[in-house]
């Protein structure tokens, strides 16, 4: 298949390719393309990246990866405000994916579908006996993917990546389902100087 080929000052550029978003933890950006789409939301906490991309875009600027450039950040500390954060991103991804509704993002709503499930399954699996035996399978399954995708050589760090893992979709997806039935209207405001 092609590939696009990306070069700066007539040399290639290698591990760079176009992207739909990208992280405003890692975002390098063109000062005029900004303000030329009316800068950031102010009304998300989180994601407005994800708004200002899509608006590049449609202004015909391209938005590129590029896996090579490395960014350190901090990590949120383990349990409650890694949780915390990840509702919150989840509740604005699906005010996003509200606002602007592509199937590109209807992939983030995958693990609100997971949530729904595990839910409804718990009601249903009273009612019929071949439900609870699909159920079960079922959980089952995840548990076994996500044990033995969490196995490391300390057991400590293994129970808290299965506990963790668990949690995080657990929490995105309820995150998700908040933010569909959140009532925000959406907007952008120039943050830049």
């Amino acid at each position: 298949y092609y590939i696009k080929k990306y070069y700066f000052k007539g040399k290639l550029i290698k591990g760079v390719h176009e992207t739909k978003e990208g992280a405003s933890s890692n975002l390098i950006l063109r000062k005029s393309a900004v303000l030329k789409v009316g800068g950031y939301t102010d009304s998300l906490d989180l994601g407005e990246c994800s708004i200002l991309c899509n608006s590049l875009r449609k202004e015909g600027y391209t938005v590129l990866y590029a896996k090579n450039v490395v960014v350190y950040n901090r990590k949120r500390p383990l349990f409650w405000p890694y949780l915390s954060r990840l509702f919150n991103q989840a509740m604005n991804r699906a005010m996003i994916t509200k606002y602007d509704f592509s199937f590109y993002n209807l992939i983030f709503l995958m693990p609100s579908i997971f949530v729904l499930f595990i839910l409804t399954g718990i009601f249903f699996s009273f009612y019929h006996s071949y439900i609870i035996i699909m159920y079960s399978s079922f959980i089952s399954f995840y548990i076994f993917i996500v044990a033995s995708l969490s196995i490391k050589k300390s057991f400590n760090q293994s129970v808290l990546i299965f506990s963790g893992t668990i949690l995080s979709h657990f929490f995105y997806g309820f995150g998700i389902i908040a933010g569909l039935f959140r009532n925000q209207r959406l907007n952008n405001s120039i943050k830049i100087n």
